[in-house]
C-alpha cells in the first residue's frame, strides 16, 4: 500500500505529459472562444514580439562581432607597427653592412688589415711554459694556427691578462 501512495504523490512523466496536455487544451479552448478580432490582435502581438526578440538577438550578435573585429583590428595594427619598426632596423643594418665604413671596420678588427702607411702594433704575450723544454723532446709537426682574435681583443688581453 505504501508504494501506491508513493506512486500517486509523484506522478510519472507520462502522467505529467497528460496533465500538461490538459492544461494546453483548456488554454486553447479559452483562446478559441475569444472573438476573431481579439485572436488576430493576439497573433499580431505575438508576431511583433517574436520579430522584436529576433531583432534584439541579431543586434546583440552584431555588437559582439563588431567588438571582436575591432579588437582584432587593433592587434593587427600593433603588429604591423612592430613589423614596420623591425623592417626599418633591418634596412639600416643592411645599409651599414653594405657601406665602406663597415667593410673597413671588419678588415681592421677581424682581419688585422691596416691602411697604407699605417703600422699595426699588436703585443704578443709570451706565457711561461709549465715545464722547460727538454733536448729529448720530439720536434712537433707543423704548428697549428690558432684562430686569430680581433685586434681590439688582443690589445684588451695585453692590458688585462688573465690571472687564472
Amino acid at each position: 500500500m505504501a508504494k501506491r501512495k508513493h506512486a500517486t504523490r509523484h506522478p510519472t512523466w507520462l502522467q505529467q505529459i497528460f496533465v500538461w496536455l490538459g492544461q494546453l487544451q483548456k488554454a486553447l479552448a479559452l483562446w478559441l472562444s475569444l472573438p476573431l478580432r481579439q485572436v488576430w490582435t493576439h497573433i499580431v502581438i505575438l508576431a511583433l514580439a517574436a520579430l522584436t526578440i529576433s531583432l534584439m538577438v541579431n543586434f546583440v550578435h552584431q555588437v559582439i562581432q563588431s567588438a571582436n573585429l575591432e579588437a582584432r583590428r587593433v592587434e593587427l595594427q600593433a603588429e604591423a607597427a612592430r613589423m614596420e619598426t623591425e623592417n626599418q632596423q633591418l634596412r639600416g643594418a643592411v645599409e651599414f653592412a653594405e657601406s665602406d665604413a663597415y667593410v673597413e671596420r671588419i678588415a681592421r678588427e677581424q682581419l688585422g688589415y691596416a691602411r697604407e702607411g699605417e703600422v699595426v702594433i699588436v703585443p704578443e704575450l709570451l706565457l711561461p711554459s709549465p715545464t722547460p723544454p727538454t733536448a729529448e723532446a720530439e720536434p712537433s709537426a707543423a704548428p697549428v694556427a690558432a684562430p686569430r682574435e680581433p685586434n681590439w681583443q688582443r690589445w684588451w688581453n695585453a692590458f688585462q691578462p688573465d690571472h687564472s
